[in-house]
């Protein structure tokens, strides 16, 4: 009996081929930053251990949440083009637009961001977190 093979997204496949990307130099970290009381913000920095955020053209980020049954689902998007160094989970930037109705960041979630953008020195980053008892997100994976 032949087994069938679930389709695969580009967003998996960015999770997948991540740890390549990161030792590439078109790639470039997303750290999130706040708390779900005071807003959940991800900041774009070229390395992980620079003094400040870099400003990006961004074109697209995607927040999803892990279900119980092991699927991620979509919780955010926005997509366009926007120069900016941080993107605040929920909010619109200028020049973006949102894709979905927003599905708010919870206590004890599982969630990870995905990011793309058109800068030549810059185009993917990927970061997967928790939101902890306090509230503040804790990188558990990617950037």
């Amino acid at each position: 009996m032949a087994r069938s093979v679930p389709p695969v997204s580009s967003w998996s496949v960015l999770l997948l081929v991540f740890p390549l990307l990161a030792s590439c130099s078109g790639s470039f970290v997303v750290k999130p930053k706040g708390s779900v009381t005071e807003g959940i913000r991800f900041e774009f920095w070229r390395r992980a251990d620079d003094a400040a955020p870099t400003t990006f053209t961004i074109e697209d980020l995607e927040v999803q949440r892990l279900g119980g049954d092991g699927s991620w689902k979509r919780c955010w998007r926005v997509a366009g083009s926007a120069r900016l160094s941080e993107i605040k989970f929920g909010e619109t930037p200028g020049g973006m637009q949102r894709t979905d109705d927003v599905t708010w960041l919870q206590f004890g979630g599982r969630y990870r961001a995905l990011v793309h953008a058109s800068d030549a020195t810059a185009w993917n980053a990927a970061v997967e977190f928790e939101i902890g008892p306090d509230g503040r997100p804790q990188v558990t994976g990617g950037s």
